[in-house]
């Protein structure tokens, strides 16, 4: 199922937008420019076929225009985030964003519905960052009722091999994401998994098959071309969205078997790039780092769960990547060597 284009407008088509996200089939109603252009372009990002078998777990969004906040905000006994706050309800979840917006979301047995609502201050404010935030709620809080962990953390796949690499926010994960599909691994995406299991086994899935690539990048990977000429995929950050299809051909995975953790370190003044082996308390504890757990035993108790299962299969390492180490072409040769 494909999203209506970012270009067209509201207007251009009848009914309910469509979308998929990985597990997850959403329909939204409602509001009009720009926020259903911001919608449409945040859900249209995870637009790839999703490979596991069965039925979508359907989250129906309605949006609505409000003159003021429509009520008193959340405290966050659910989960806290920087510009929102959630806290649990008798049928779901309700959160509020700093400027007011409310999203309130009802848990059905196969899916969810969730009822929108931005006040006038947001737009006129210009503050479509909190709309982002209520949709990425709404996309996790789908992912985990449905089965899923969402991660943040590359996928790599070759052979038999399957790869979660992760690191804090500007760590490397998608530079050295680039480095190893062009020495023949194939991506499932730089930044965002999903973990589940099927037949008892781990197994994780991409949601975006694009990299978000800083044009400094070409300094270490001439192919990707000069990309400060086009526009940045957000306000907040300077990275470009590349498809990896498109950039390197054949080179994307869709899901694979997890056999291997990578946590990417820079340390200040390190040389080359080296690895070392971790425990598995080490893993799980980075692992546990990823992801967001909200304050709910049950949901906790499954994703934990989740994460240790996959910890618990795989190899744990600690690759440490110094300044500029991608400039050689042998850089990674320790690397491929240990996993491969």
């Amino acid at each position: 199922m494909r999203s209506i284009p970012a270009s067209r407008s509201p207007s251009d088509h009848a009914g309910p937008a469509r979308y998929r996200a990985g597990p997850l089939e959403l329909s939204v109603t409602g509001v009009g420019r720009p926020a259903l252009e911001l919608i449409d372009r945040t859900l249209a990002l995870y637009d790839v076929a999703w490979p596991i078998a069965g039925p979508a777990w359907r989250v129906e969004v309605s949006t609505r225009l409000v003159p003021e906040a429509p009520g008193e905000p959340a405290e966050g006994r659910y989960l806290a985030a920087a510009q929102m706050r959630v806290d649990a309800t008798v049928d779901g979840v309700r959160a509020t964003t700093a400027v007011g917006a409310e999203g309130v979301g009802r848990f059905l047995d196969s899916g969810e519905r969730w009822k929108l609502s931005l006040p006038r201050a947001m737009v006129e404010g210009d503050r479509w960052i909190e709309l982002e935030d209520l949709l990425s709620l709404v996309l996790t809080t789908g992912w985990r009722r449905s089965g899923w962990v969402p991660l943040h953390g590359a996928g790599l796949l070759r052979g038999d091999r399957g790869l979660i690499a992760c690191a804090q926010s500007g760590g490397g994960k998608t530079s050295f994401t680039v480095a190893m599909v062009r020495r023949g691994w194939r991506a499932l995406g730089d930044d965002k998994l999903l973990l589940g299991a099927m037949s008892g086994t781990p197994v994780m899935v991409g949601l975006a098959q694009t990299l978000n690539l800083d044009p400094g990048a070409g300094a270490w990977f001439p192919e990707i071309g000069d990309l400060s000429a086009q526009a940045a995929y957000s306000s907040f950050t300077e990275k470009r969205r590349v498809s990896i299809e498109r950039m390197w051909p054949g080179r994307v995975a869709s899901q694979a078997c997890p056999t291997d953790l990578v946590f990417l370190d820079r340390p200040v003044g390190h040389r080359g790039i080296t690895i070392r082996p971790l425990t598995q308390v080490e893993s799980s504890s980075l692992l546990l780092r990823q992801t967001v757990i909200p304050n709910d035993r049950a949901l906790a108790r499954d994703i934990i769960g989740c994460l240790w299962r996959v910890s618990a299969r795989c190899r744990g390492w600690q690759v440490d990547v110094g300044h500029d180490a991608y400039l050689a072409a042998d850089a990674l040769d320790a690397v491929d060597a240990v996993l491969l």
